[in-house]
């Protein structure tokens, strides 16, 4: 796995990391880091504080190492959790699927906070996967570190981590217990003293929506959504409405799948990644715009985490199915996997032709002047506020 991921990230930023508004927003806070400028509530400067600082360490020009570090380590986690798939056919399956999969590529393959945010999701699953496995408390000490440091690289982490604590809360017993109410309590407050202190919605210039303004928001934000996680089963070319109707399959079985988990085990770690990837995709809903094309880069770090949840539920199924049903399953995986094989080939192709064009250095320079100008119109609406 890590042979051929490695060569897929390298033909694909052969030329470097493509680069968003949201990358040269990380790389400004990151100069800031260090002076007064950073701590005051006079820019666009309240994002997390954790990815421009490894930018600050490493260095823009380095930081794609960053990114494949974050992409090793992933894949080494998640192939520790391959193994909880106890049918060695499908072990194989879900392995070639994460080799091959676009969102995973997506992320690691620009300036964005998604490849160290996916390393420190998984490492914290992973942990709370331990503790509830072996009762060991140091694994639920790492699992509450990696979830409290979740919100520090995205504030969206935050619909993450608050209800497994939660969760813990209500179902473990001694001092754990409390160790996980102290984490909600802690997470909380920080949450809510770093909103306060950045004063994030005013310093996008904002202004709260009207009660029909934000219907249309999250109608708008669920059909893309919907849209969005369908395209990791079936081309983009298919007709809308079937897309809706696969996303909305999809969003249906992970909320049976979490409560039919749950029921069998309150503690399920699958049941818990379900439940807790609905809590986070409805909750990003009114959260803001987004269009269909940033709908994969929010979801992406969650993708690895939800096929091993997939097939841990598909494992139970195919152990008790007849062989036709067996060998119909297998043919439906393969197929899986073709698509997903032919999705990357293509994104990875078009990423390494873009970036390594004549004319990306001015596509680049354009793009940076662009958010020199957004970024100045950002500041003066603040301070004019």
């Amino acid at each position: 796995m890590l042979g051929i991921t490695t060569v897929i990230f390298l033909l694909g930023n052969q030329c470097g990391l493509g680069y968003t508004f949201d990358s040269f927003l990380y790389i400004e806070i990151s100069e800031q880091i260090g002076s007064r400028v950073f701590w005051n509530n006079d820019g666009f400067n309240f994002r997390p504080p954790a990815y421009p600082v490894l930018i600050k360490a490493l260095g823009t020009e380095n930081i794609i190492l960053g990114n494949l570090f974050c992409l090793w380590a992933s894949l080494i986690l998640i192939f520790q959790f391959s193994k909880e798939i106890s049918t060695w056919k499908l072990r194989v399956f879900y392995c070639i699927l994460i080799t091959l999969a676009t969102p995973l590529y997506l992320t690691h393959s620009f300036l964005w906070t998604e490849p160290l945010f996916t390393t420190v999701l998984l490492t914290a699953f992973f942990a709370l996967h331990k503790f509830i496995k072996n009762n060991q408390p140091l694994w639920m000490t790492v699992s509450l570190i990696a979830f409290l440091v979740l919100p520090t690289i995205r504030l969206a982490g935050t619909f993450l981590s608050a209800p497994v604590f939660l969760w813990l809360f209500l179902f473990l017993r001694g001092r754990e217990k409390w160790k996980a109410a102290a984490s909600f309590i802690l997470l909380i407050g920080l949450f809510i003293l770093w909103v306060f202190h950045f004063n994030a919605i005013l310093s996008q210039g904002s202004s709260l929506l009207s009660f029909s303004d934000f219907l249309n928001q999250i109608g708008h934000n669920l059909a893309n959504f919907l849209d969005g996680i369908s395209i990791w089963f079936i081309p983009h070319l298919a007709p809308l409405f079937l897309r809706i109707v696969i996303g909305i399959l999809i969003v249906v079985i992970l909320g049976f799948g979490a409560i039919w988990s749950l029921r069998k085990d309150s503690l399920s770690i699958y049941g818990i990644i379900a439940a807790c990837f609905a809590l986070y995709y409805f909750a990003l809903h009114p959260y803001f715009h987004v269009t269909f094309y940033t709908v994969e880069r929010y979801l992406a770090p969650m993708y690895a985490l939800l096929f091993l949840t997939f097939f841990k539920w598909i494992n139970h199924f195919y152990e008790k199915s007849n062989k036709s049903t067996k060998k119909m399953l297998l043919i439906a995986l393969t197929l899986q996997c073709i698509y997903s094989g032919l999705r990357v080939s293509n994104n990875i192709l078009l990423w390494s032709k873009t970036r390594c064009s004549e004319n990306y250095t001015d596509v680049l320079k354009s793009a940076k002047t662009d958010f020199d100008k957004r970024y100045s119109e950002i500041k003066a609406e603040t301070l004019n506020y």
